[in-house]
């Protein structure tokens, strides 16, 4: 009462009678005081003026009921402003609920677009419809405290004795009359009808694109492409920069592509194949007409092409997705960096757009790491590591590739992938292994800017060929990347570890897979080609030398064919034109290659005076492109071929032991010195006691875990040598079987080697019955089943020689004779200091063949 008509009904009578007139007399009825008062609301109030208790409302409950038809205009009656009904602080309350409701819509939706996979513009959206529901709110509490002045006053009457209420101002005139249609629940509701009309909005948009319908339409779902269809890259046009611009931004938004587990576009490695087969130079520019062609060929359907310009300081970058055969515009998207630095970010931008519009989830395309990230931020580093990769994957120039890729992580030293790719380069360049596992080392240690899949990679290459040095490790990384989606680096890269496991038959399949997915003389058919042969299948290897007839650089690839094929065979005549044909057409990537071949035949034949100058000469080609080991190495690789064939050791050895001196050794890199292999030279020689020094030194002094247990195969190794010079035949075999049984054996990928090792300690103990059974279970292998015509250039000529002998002490007069002329061929024009040794086998070759007497 005293709110609506401004004073309380006892004031009405003066003080004396104030207690009298509080306790006896009635109000004067309120719509006589405010004749705007709802008539509901006017009465309710009157009944709670009055003097019987009975006759005022009983229960709350009686008052809502009225209070709710009034002020929500149920009924006939004029509803009364529900201002009146609030209390203070009603704006606090509702700012204070429409930040928590901002804070966890924002949460909700960020979590909907990782976890759901929603647009990324639902995040902006939602917010701007939370914040369009503060002026409402806003609003409403002015048109709540306009009302509230307004009514709380006591009405003025016009001169006819109407009462009006008294505003001041245009707005609190409109607030006033929208009083009556304004209350916090309206409010409320209206926020929640808002941001579900946009929820809905959301969900139709979902359900469009995964119909394919409309601008945003999934591709894969209206049939347009498939999931496994390839995709060909052009190199981007450009205008007002430089030319070479448009490579690398196509690589950038290739490298964003790259992060898709559905989209399949051509490496830079694949396109060079195919431009091969177009009869076109792998420099060749590749425009729209091109990639079109080359899609068409490689059966790609569709073509991914874009444009750069300058304009100003600002690279306007745009992208288009074609089809194959008649490049009808798929999707089309366009994105603005105001400088070089910004390029990446928008390539980013870009490819993520294409990567949604052809249908892969957005979940998936959201969660991807920032191209920056993942990447570089510069565009020179970008520019640097692309042309060193090219360099490296198509045109095999080691140098070029290392010098820039050096350049690229001088840049961006937080470049993950060019470090990774840098240690890739050099181990192929064979640089120092310190080196190699230097760059190994950054790219793991900054794996976690990478995605998965080249995160995977990282690992993979850290423990495979890395400092990690753990093949499990290595494989589990590649076998996690394959179940992402199988590559050809990565079928490739499992099966040389699988290989080196001798897990044939599996990395063989792995070999054929990656050679199917990039055909032609090249890394993986190379690899698919030297399997064959390593389980004797002449006529698979055969039939892919002939499948490559005709394509660029099938003549370097049958050349090494040629020598592979000769030295399987032991066909001496056609190992010598093999190796004069591989000199004639010298692979750019390894000059040398025929040399160490010849190195090999030389060795064999007992030349080691050639065999010397040939491997001066090898070394001399390798220095020249910048593979320059340390001068112990050197040494090792002369000495080494002297020792394996039975030459002179005793100047060797002395040689080896100068060489190991602390104050020699003391220039090479720990992680380079060869203790191992220098002791395994040593304990051959019968210098034991060296030998175990050796060992020592390299138990003392390197401190690197991962090498020494990877190296623990090695050290049986030598220490079966050392027990085999001392004549402990025993522990001898039972070192070299656990230095093979162990998954990171020496030997690697070759399962006979170990036969033939245990045969030749055998036939020095004297046991010809244990050197036979061996030489019998290497005959039963691939290796040593295949149709041979002549000497079997895999096993030491030494070796042969101890054949011979103990089929001679065992009474097998017949293959004895076979081991011995397979002796005197191969060394009949050996050095003289091996003669005495082939007049010998003569001598015993002699006797043993029955003298044919002629008949009377």
């Amino acid at each position: 009462y005293e709110m609506l008509t401004g004073r309380p009904p006892f004031l009405e009578k003066s003080p004396r009678k104030l207690l009298a007139a509080h306790m006896s007399e009635k109000p004067q009825p309120l719509n006589e005081l405010r004749p705007d008062t709802p008539p509901a609301l006017a009465e309710l109030v009157m009944r709670c003026l009055e003097k019987d208790a009975d006759a005022r409302p009983q229960q709350a409950r009686d008052l809502v009921r009225v209070l709710e038809t009034v002020t929500t205009g149920g009924g006939s009656q004029q509803a009364m402003p529900a201002v009146l009904l609030v209390g203070s602080g009603a704006l606090q309350r509702a700012l204070g609920l429409w930040a928590v409701a901002v804070a966890a819509v924002a949460i909700l939706t960020q979590a909907a677009i990782v976890g759901v996979g929603l647009p990324t513009w639902a995040l902006p959206g939602a917010l701007v419809v939370m914040a369009l529901g503060l002026p409402v709110i806003l609003w409403t509490a002015y048109v709540h405290r306009v009302a509230r002045r307004a009514y709380a006053q006591t009405p003025a009457y016009t001169p006819g004795g109407t009462p009006s209420l008294q505003v001041q101002g245009t707005m609190a005139t409109i607030a006033l009359k929208a009083s009556p249609h304004m209350s916090w629940r309206r409010t409320a509701r209206g926020g929640v009808l808002a941001l579900g009309t946009f929820v809905a909005l959301i969900a139709g948009f979902m359900g469009l694109r995964a119909m394919g319908i409309g601008p945003e339409g999934s591709l894969f779902a209206a049939g347009t492409l498939a999931a496994s269809d390839k995709i060909v890259m052009t190199h981007f046009n450009v205008s007002g920069a430089d030319s070479s611009l448009g490579r690398v931004v196509s690589e950038a938004v290739r490298a964003g592509l790259s992060q898709s587990r559905v989209l399949t576009v051509l490496t830079p490695s694949q396109v060079a194949d195919a431009l091969k087969r177009m009869q076109r130079s792998i420099n060749d520019r590749v425009d729209l007409p091109t990639a079109q062609t080359m899609a068409l060929r490689e059966g790609a359907k569709a073509v991914i092409d874009g444009d750069v310009t300058l304009v100003g300081t600002s690279y306007i970058l745009s992208v288009r997705l074609v089809t194959a055969d008649s490049a009808r515009e798929l999707a089309s998207y366009r994105g603005t960096a105001s400088g070089a630095a910004e390029v990446i970010a928008v390539a980013d931008e870009l490819s993520r757009k294409l990567r949604a519009r052809a249908g892969e989830s957005l979940r998936t395309v959201n969660a991807s790491r920032p191209l920056e990230r993942a990447t570089t931020s510069s565009l020179e580093a970008l520019r640097k590591y692309s042309e060193g990769a090219w360099a490296n994957d198509v045109e095999g120039d080691y140098p070029k590739a290392r010098r820039l890729l050096s350049e690229a992580v001088t840049i961006d030293t937080l470049f993950a992938e060019a470090w990774r790719k840098l240690g890739v380069v050099m181990n192929n360049d064979l640089q120092p292994r310190a080196q190699v596992d230097s760059m190994a080392r950054r790219a793991f240690a900054l794996r976690d800017r990478l995605p998965d899949d080249q995160r995977d990679f990282v690992e993979a290459s850290y423990y495979g060929s890395g400092p990690g040095r753990d093949r499990a490790r290595a494989i589990a990384a590649f076998e996690r990347m394959l179940a992402r989606g199988d590559s050809g680096g990565v079928l490739n890269n499992l099966a040389l570890q699988l290989q080196a496991r001798r897990e044939f038959a599996r990395a063989e399949s792995l070999f054929t897979a990656a050679a199917r997915r990039r055909p032609g003389p090249g890394l993986f058919l190379s690899n698919l080609y030297r399997i064959k042969l390593l389980r004797a299948d002449l006529a698979g290897a055969d039939s892919i030398v002939r499948s490559v007839q005709g394509m660029p650089g099938a003549e370097v690839f049958s050349a090494g064919h040629d020598v592979a094929r000769a030295q399987l065979l032991g066909d001496i005549p056609a190992l010598r034109a093999g190796i004069e044909k591989q000199s004639r057409v010298r692979d750019p990537s390894d000059p040398a290659g025929s040399l160490y071949a010849r190195l090999t035949l030389e060795g064999t034949l007992g030349q080691f005076g050639a065999q010397e100058a040939t491997l001066a000469e090898a070394q001399r080609l390798d220095s020249a492109r910048g593979r320059s080991p340390h001068a112990v190495t050197r040494a090792l690789q002369r000495l080494n071929q002297r020792l394996d064939q039975g030459g002179d050791t005793a100047a060797a050895a002395d040689e080896i032991e100068r060489l190991f001196a602390p104050a020699a050794i003391a220039s090479v890199p720990l992680v380079e010195r060869p203790y191992l292999e220098g002791a395994g030279f040593l304990a051959r020689a019968r210098r034991s006691q060296a030998a175990r020094a050796l060992v020592r030194r390299f138990r003392s002094e390197v401190r690197d875990t991962a090498l020494v247990r990877s190296s623990e195969p090695e050290i049986h190794g030598v220490e079966g040598q050392i027990a085999e010079a001392e004549g402990r035949w025993a522990d001898a075999a039972r070192e070299y079987r656990l230095a093979d049984q162990l998954p990171d054996g020496p030997n690697g990928s070759c399962d006979v080697c170990i036969l033939g090792r245990l045969a030749l300690l055998f036939s020095r103990a004297g046991m010809a019955d244990s050197v036979i059974a061996y030489v019998e279970q290497y005959e039963r292998t691939p290796m040593g089943a295949r149709q041979r015509t002549g000497p079997d250039i895999y096993l030491p000529t030494p070796f042969i020689e101890a054949i011979a002998r103990a089929f001679e002490q065992r009474g097998d007069t017949a293959r004895a004779v076979v081991a011995y002329r397979d002796f005197v061929e191969r060394w009949k024009d050996a050095d003289p200091e091996l003669q005495p040794r082939v007049a010998a086998a003569r001598k015993r070759l002699a006797a043993l063949t029955p003298v044919e007497r002629p008949r009377p």
